[in-house]
């Protein structure tokens, strides 16, 4: 079973990276996306999230803004469900079996 989820995915921050120039910062996050059942990609950057999801608007904000907090409060076994915004562990997502 490897069909798609049909406008619907999982995905988690897994590390930023931070670029400095002078006094600018730029923080770049790295992502892993589920959007075949049992298939983990990991992608950098939020416009390559947003093509791997086909997200964009509002809602998208709301689940990113929740993948980040996750991320900073060290809960790295979450995933945020696209496009619902829900959250469940590693062990929870749909193996492709």
């Amino acid at each position: 079973m490897s069909d798609k989820f049909d406008g619907y995915g999982y995905f988690r921050r897994v590390k930023e990276h931070e670029s400095r120039f002078f006094f600018f910062t730029k923080a770049k996050a790295e992502w892993e996306v589920m959007i075949e059942p049992g298939k983990i990609e990991r992608v950098v950057g939020m416009k390559e999230l947003w093509t791997k999801l086909d997200a964009s608007g509002r809602d998208f904000q709301e689940c990113e803004m929740t993948a980040s907090r996750m991320f900073r409060t060290g809960r790295f076994d979450q995933w945020v469900q696209w496009p619902y915004g829900g959250t469940i562990t590693t062990e929870e997502l749909p193996s492709g079996d």
